[in-house]
């Protein structure tokens, strides 16, 4: 498409002349203010996949809440396997009214995610 156009008259003479005055600007890539150094993006991973240095139990909760149902991992921070009572005073924090179907030990899987109860540090 032309950006000027000229119309002539029945004789052939220039009648009118239309230009387009208004241009786009170039469409310009801005620089990105972060400097992403595949070195530093393996760390950041290696940091995210790391277990806390705790002691305790990994429990796999399944559960039902508001007509769904859900299974979670519970982080515990005690050495015995936690009895049905914590477990569920647990879960209520975190889902109220939820119903404990059951829960058992789990091991550690890095990448899933944990939710970690209270406990002494």
């Amino acid at each position: 498409m032309k950006e000027s156009v000229q119309i002539e008259d029945l004789a052939g003479n220039l009648a009118y002349e239309f230009i387009d005055l208004i241009k786009p600007e170039p469409i310009k890539i801005p620089q990105s203010r972060i400097n992403f150094i595949e070195q530093d993006i393996k760390e950041q991973l290696e940091e995210a996949s790391r277990i806390p240095t705790k002691t305790g139990n990994i429990i796999v909760v399944n559960l039902g809440w508001r007509g769904k149902n859900y299974c979670i991992r519970i982080f515990f921070p005690n050495l015995k396997k936690p009895s049905r009572r914590e477990v569920q005073d647990q879960l209520q924090k975190i889902y109220p009214g939820a119903k404990l179907w059951n829960y058992q030990v789990s091991d550690y899987e890095p990448g899933e995610p944990l939710l970690q109860v209270g406990g002494r540090s």
